[in-house]
């Protein structure tokens, strides 16, 4: 919870599915599939607490909820606004005085996981502050950002 509060991200309260047994016990639709039957959860939590908005990313869920739920406003997370990363700023200092587009430079200094990392990475991509990987698996730094910007990139 600490990881999503870092990101900007706001909750009154978190739902968990619980086992499978529940889900079969509780599913009041027996025609849907076993993990149906499952992500069947999100919907009965989001009706038996009268939620009017859910996020969600699996296609299946939104499904289910446009489906059996049509007075609950579904909403893909992939397609809402997202939230930029706190460490952003300072990953980016890093690799620009490091001079090096390194994930793993990245994870050392900020102490992180790939993923993070990872997304860090990207978003400088998308920033034009690194180049995208080469065809090696290996990202440089833009001209305009490099401490000598006459040192040509290579492919």
């Amino acid at each position: 919870m600490d990881e999503l509060t870092s990101y900007g991200v706001q909750f009154d309260s978190l739902f968990f599915l619980p086992e499978m047994s529940r889900a079969n016990s509780d599913f009041p639709h027996k025609e849907l599939d076993w993990f149906q039957r499952y992500l069947w959860q999100k919907v009965a939590y989001a009706k038996q607490n009268a939620l009017m908005h859910f996020v969600d990313d699996d296609p299946k869920v939104l499904s289910l909820f446009n489906q059996f739920a049509p007075e609950i406003v579904i909403t893909s997370a992939s397609g809402r606004l997202r939230l930029p990363d706190p460490l952003y700023e300072h990953a980016v200092m890093i690799v620009l005085k490091c001079q090096e587009a390194s994930v793993s430079l990245i994870q050392r200094h900020l102490k992180l996981g790939y993923n993070r990392a990872l997304r860090l990475m990207d978003a400088m991509c998308e920033h034009n502050i690194v180049t995208p990987m080469n065809e090696d698996g290996v990202r440089k730094i833009v001209p305009k950002f490099r401490a000598d910007p006459l040192i040509p990139i290579h492919p």
